[in-house]
């Protein structure tokens, strides 16, 4: 999905503050070429309402539209090999990623693109 950077679109809404962060981590998502869906988009929105304490709302299909027409969310067509992914495979392996690294070190987490330069540097100290 494509998100144009405006939050002052959430004005109409009925829990301002919920609409802001599910927009702020839609454009994180979107900054990092996620995949997401509208049930991706509905259970986050359940998530967020939880940590602010909102009960009485209803997350309906009805509000997800009206939402994504605040804040010009559209469908984001993918080519080649990122069509051809499982993108709610990718968004959850990513999810689970984050969990796995909270027990490292941040001087013990690799790119596998820099590991490939380790393991060259190696190879030409022999």
């Amino acid at each position: 999905m494509a998100v144009e950077a405006s939050l002052s679109r959430a004005r109409n809404a009925k829990n301002q503050k919920l609409e802001e962060a599910l927009y702020l981590w839609l454009s994180d998502m979107s900054s990092k070429n996620a995949a997401i869906n509208d049930q991706m988009l509905i259970e986050k929105a359940k998530n967020q309402g939880g940590k602010i304490n909102i009960t009485d709302f209803a997350y309906s299909r009805g509000w997800l539209a009206r939402f994504k027409s605040r804040h010009n969310v559209t469908k984001r067509v993918y080519e080649g090999e990122a069509e051809s992914a499982d993108k709610t495979a990718v968004v959850k392996g990513r999810e689970e990623l984050k969990e796995v690294l909270k027990s490292y070190e941040v001087q013990d987490i690799f790119n596998l693109d820099e590991t490939g330069l380790f393991f060259k540097l190696g190879q030409t100290m022999h």
